[in-house]
């Protein structure tokens, strides 16, 4: 299969030499018989290769355009030095693959009937995935890799010497680094409906994969993002019935299909009710509340007052004189609650005396004394003649 894509990479590019990326020399700014260094690295559409001559005495790598000893020209080149080595190594830095494509050698020394017989081996995390043989017998000798160099990270040249062998036109290709999607997750809510106010926790199931996070969406998939996490749950407070959307996003997956869940927001009862009166005394009749919103709650207050929980009623002359907080609380599943402030006042002290318990009509008119609570007024049977004020 990676044949076959390769293959129609180079027909759409459409030249044997048309591969994605060429890693060539000529345009690094060296001037011919420039000594570079070894290792020798070259950065190509942002992979760096690093290029390793061994197996001899110490060495450089050498820039060449002509070989005046067969009179070869019209070269840019590398090659591996003017000493005998056995060993070429092409390495990514970073330990991506790569797939080769071709490579071109130049033999300048073919005039002499001297060939370079390579042994040529890619490598992929240390393991070895392959080799070729390849006979460089002039320039331009091009060496067309097969499946073996699909998918590498170090490729090696072998021979008993390497001297003066140049190099150039690499073609090769990035291999895709392997994405898997994030799964298409199920979205559950905790608690489902909830009332206004509240807050539910969104349990997220699937797998992340090679995305960095799931991004949690309102009104559509990818609509208005309103939240994100890397676990398995999210704490949600809509005010009102809302649909959420999730899909795993980031790194290098393609955002895709969200899951969704839809929570439901039910609001608060309405707790309202009131007395009649703000106060009442201990001999007035017991007052019972009117609810004006959800009916079948229940009441309650603190110590002293004398209170029906399930109808509000107050038995006054039960209760110990005071002011007092009533609070109504319904029972379905959004309860509320309401409070009411009721004032028990106890009886004036009305107590008053004469000075006698009997008068005659001649006698000087008596005024009482008043030991209880002034300002009151006087009243009688008919018949007795009173200062009602």
């Amino acid at each position: 299969m990676k044949n076959q894509l390769l293959a129609f990479l180079l027909m759409l590019i459409g030249s044997s030499s048309g591969w994605a990326q060429v890693i060539t020399f000529d345009d690094q700014g060296h001037t011919p018989g420039q000594v570079l260094p070894n290792p020798y690295s070259i950065t190509n559409n942002g992979e760096t290769f690093l290029f390793t001559i061994s197996g001899g005495s110490a060495t450089n790598h050498i820039y060449r355009t002509s070989e005046s000893n067969c009179g070869t020209s019209g070269m840019s080149h590398i090659y591996a030095g003017n000493t005998a080595q056995s060993t070429w190594v092409m390495e990514t830095t970073s330990g991506n693959e790569i797939n080769l494509g071709t490579i071109r050698f130049d033999n300048v020394f073919a005039c002499f009937s001297f060939s370079y017989n390579l042994t040529i081996e890619g490598f992929k995390n240390g393991s070895s995935t392959g080799t070729q043989s390849f006979s460089v017998t002039g320039v331009n000798s091009i060496f067309t890799s097969n499946a073996s160099f699909d998918d590498v990270d170090r490729i090696v040249i072998s021979c008993s010497d390497l001297g003066n062998l140049g190099i150039d036109d690499i073609n090769w290709v990035a291999n895709a680094i392997p994405c898997t999607e994030p799964e298409v997750p199920t979205i559950t809510a905790s608690t489902n409906p909830i009332c206004a106010g509240g807050s539910t926790t969104l349990n997220i199931t699937g797998a992340l994969n090679d995305a960095t996070s799931w991004q949690v969406y309102t009104g559509s998939c990818g609509g208005t993002l309103v939240g994100t996490t890397t676990g398995s749950s999210i704490v949600v407070s809509p005010s009102s019935t809302t649909s959420y959307f999730i899909r795993g996003e980031g790194g290098c997956a393609t955002p895709g299909t969200c899951g969704s869940v839809s929570v439901t927001v039910n609001p608060t009862e309405d707790a309202s009710y009131s007395y009649s009166a703000l106060a009442y005394c201990v001999n007035d009749a017991d007052p019972t509340p009117t609810i004006t919103g959800v009916p079948g709650g229940s009441f309650s207050s603190t110590a002293g007052l004398s209170l029906n929980a399930s109808s509000g009623q107050i038995d006054v002359s039960a209760s110990t004189p005071g002011t007092y907080t009533v609070t109504y609380t319904t029972s379905g599943t959004c309860s509320n609650s309401s409070n009411e402030t009721v004032v028990i006042n106890a009886l004036d002290d009305a107590s008053f005396a004469y000075g006698a318990a009997a008068y005659c009509v001649n006698d000087a008119d008596p005024t009482p004394a008043i030991t209880g609570l002034a300002g009151g007024s006087f009243s009688r049977t008919a018949g007795l003649s009173i200062n009602t004020g």
